[in-house]
């Protein structure tokens, strides 16, 4: 529901001055409901759920492209199809793994993959109220 309340504020108010301060809390919005997919997708993975596991994980890399952990989200959508049984559908995950990630790695030197890493955000993880 959030979420269409942001599309609806962005498709209304598209010259608002207070849409460059609303992106922020849209795109955290995206995060946490894919990082929720994530954790559900884990859930599932641990009671060998597989099948469940791999609904939750391909709806968040089809929904939540954008998400910074997409690299373990395919890796674990791999050990899914794994121990699910489907070594088709692991190997062709794989493949596509390899051509994002794999093969990205190994063209940059390590000049550039030192930039990325200076520019990479810590996991920021909300800490629990107090009570």
């Amino acid at each position: 529901k959030l979420l269409v309340e942001f599309k609806r504020f962005f498709l209304l108010h598209p010259n608002s001055p207070y849409l460059e301060d609303v992106r922020p809390y849209y795109r955290a919005a995206r995060e946490l409901l894919a990082r929720y997919e994530l954790m559900v997708g884990d859930f599932y993975y641990a009671r060998e759920s597989y099948y469940s596991a791999i609904g939750r994980y391909l709806y968040l890399l089809r929904t939540y492209p954008e998400y910074p952990a997409t690299k373990e989200v395919m890796e674990r959508l791999i050990e899914a199809y794994r121990a699910n049984q489907q070594p088709e559908l692991a190997d062709e995950m794989e493949r596509i793994y390899k051509m994002r990630y794999v093969s990205r790695e190994l063209s940059f030197t390590s000049d550039e993959k030192s930039l990325y890493a200076q520019d990479a955000e810590p996991d920021a993880r909300p800490s629990p109220p107090e009570r």
